[in-house]
């Protein structure tokens, strides 16, 4: 996305200067092309490349791209100041003495009117106002956020400031930010309620619709992180288009509800001061992935955070994996903690038989194409509704395996021949990264003259990036995700799980023998109190059903303890 930033303005001498100086080089250019003309015969060139210390010699080509990179000069030239990141963050509400009453349109051009502001809730067990605590953690947050090298706005900075809504979206726009998060507290009737959630737009939003997938992925990756580090309950991300500040938003917009200052333990939480840096901390670390998953920011994982992912696939080898491959069976892991960026494998891009697995891939290729416009070529379209048929099918092939229903899925996609449905299936893997990954049979299949098989590694970004919700889009993978949840086969990374807190959404894949290796595989994100983390485990060749599936069971639970 394109900072709007403000534009220096140049010095007319500065300007008298920069003609001076392109003059006098333009005329060294001419006598070194005369000269170097008369002494080689013609031939503007001759020299050896340059060594340098660090690479020895340099090729041609090393030699053409260090000219350009030094230009004519041979000197170095600086590169370019990086533009920070810019980060708008909204401290809800204002004090009470501030008269917000007037009202203003709910969104651009609305006949919807709604109050320009207002106070906000409080604390029911102290005297400390929503508009109060906003503000506190929005000041923690800014710092934080600028010792992590972004740029920050703020719509206010005191209780004092009359602006509305509808103004602070356009100051976070008008101010060159590339998001807007909006910092809040909620309130109930209910004094048990409690717990934080994230509030995004929805793609029928009709004025910031368009923001809706970006607005989803900023509220899921700050929702994520702030409750693993603040440890508050997570109630999820949920669309709200009736809020103005939301609406009149022109770049990703998301309102993070810290907790309820109704629920005593929630208020005494957001208002303890060994608990709010961790929340800052925590909104902090989900900007982070935010702007990682977006690309504009590379991924930073601590050296803490690494040593612990080590350690933890070094331990899962030892233990397990290097014992059993020893003995002639084939296995291959892949994890990645969600919360830290912390990833390791081993052998997680080995190809393997996926079995079942790879219905993960036909369901993310039946949503890609079912989300494309209906003029698109590459749409398709199911005869009865959205959530009917297509609902059902999917259901049938991911909640209980069901072969018939995977096969008719790629019969649809092929526009009624199971071949085209294979090659559509396949372009989406090739599309989107997933090198591993090949669909060269139907299920039950017989005599099929290719196989189905995936990689560990290509099982956990599917997984990844329908859980942060930019497989396809945001709503597609809200729903792709609900099905895994609802997943009835949970006899091997989900068992592992037993007698914990942590919730579970996984595919699993087996084969008897009937296509040759004996094939035990489960991919799962794993939700904890702490953490989110994705675990893929595939196994073939083996020497026993059972021992694999308890095995992988053990690998689940080893895991969990160490991640």
């Amino acid at each position: 996305m394109a900072n709007r930033k403000k534009k220096k303005e140049i010095p007319v001498t500065g300007i008298l200067a920069a003609v001076v100086i392109i003059l006098l080089l333009c005329a060294g250019i001419v006598i070194w092309l005369w000269a170097g003309h008369s002494e080689t015969g013609g031939q503007s060139g001759g020299s050896r490349p340059e060594q340098t210390e660090a690479t020895g010699t340099v090729t041609a080509t090393e030699a053409e791209t260090a000219e350009d990179d030094t230009g004519e000069s041979g000197m170095t030239k600086e590169s370019e100041p990086q533009e920070k990141l810019v980060v708008a963050i909204d401290p809800g509400h204002q004090g009470s003495w501030v008269d917000m009453s007037d009202q203003e349109p709910s969104g651009p051009g609305s006949s919807e009117m709604k109050a320009k502001a207002s106070t906000g809730t409080q604390s029911s067990f102290s005297d400390k106002k929503e508009y109060e605590l906003n503000l506190e953690i929005s000041l923690l947050l800014r710092d934080e956020l600028e010792e992590r090298g972004y740029e920050v706005v703020l719509t206010r900075e005191d209780h004092d400031t009359a602006i509305s809504n509808a103004e602070r979206a356009q100051l976070a726009y008008e101010q060159g930010g590339d998001i807007y998060v909006r910092i809040h507290a909620n309130g109930s009737d209910d004094p048990s309620v409690s717990g934080a959630l994230a509030m995004v737009p929805s793609s029928d939003n009709p004025y910031v619709g368009y923001l809706a997938e970006d607005s989803y992925l900023l509220g899921q990756c700050i929702l994520d992180a702030y409750c693993s580090k603040a440890s508050f309950e997570s109630l999820g991300v949920q669309y709200y288009d009736n809020m103005t500040g939301i609406n009149w938003s022109q770049i990703p917009v998301m309102i993070l509800e810290m907790g309820f200052m109704t629920n005593q333990s929630d208020d005494s939480r957001m208002s303890d001061p060994s608990v709010q840096p961790l929340m800052a901390e925590g909104i902090a670390d989900g900007i982070d992935r935010y702007f990682t998953e977006k690309g504009m920011k590379e991924e930073t994982v601590t050296e803490e955070a690494a040593a612990k992912m080590n350690a933890l696939v070094e331990q899962v080898g030892e233990d397990y994996l290097y014992p059993s491959m020893e003995s002639g069976e084939e296995w291959a892991f892949s994890v990645k903690n969600l919360t830290t960026g912390a990833q390791g494998s081993i052998e997680g891009d080995r190809q393997m038989k996926s079995a079942s697995v790879i219905k993960l891939f036909i369901m993310a290729a039946i949503y890609d194409r079912v989300c494309y416009p209906a003029s698109e070529e590459r749409h398709i379209t199911f005869e009865e509704s959205y959530d009917g048929e297509l609902k059902q099918l999917i259901t049938d092939m991911i909640t209980v395996s069901d072969n018939e229903a995977a096969n008719t899925l790629i019969e649809r996609l092929g526009g009624g021949d199971a071949q085209t449905g294979m090659q559509v299936v396949n372009q989406f893997c090739q599309e989107n990264g997933y090198t591993a990954t090949v669909l060269g049979r139907r299920f039950l299949e017989e005599n099929p003259a290719g196989d189905n098989y995936t990689s560990a590694n290509d099982c956990l970004r599917l997984l990844e990036s329908i859980y942060s919700g930019t497989c396809v889009n945001a709503e597609a993978s809200a729903k792709m995700y609900e099905y895994l949840v609802n997943q009835t086969r949970r006899n091997k990374i989900p068992a592992g799980l037993e007698g914990t807190t942590a919730l579970s959404a996984n595919k699993t894949g087996e084969l008897a023998g009937e296509y040759g290796d004996q094939v035990e595989n489960d991919a799962a994100v794993v939700e904890t109190d702490g953490s989110v983390y994705v675990l893929c485990i595939l196994s073939q060749n083996l020497a026993d059903h059972a021992a694999a599936i308890e095995q992988i069971a053990q690998i689940s639970g080893t895991v969990y303890e160490l991640i």
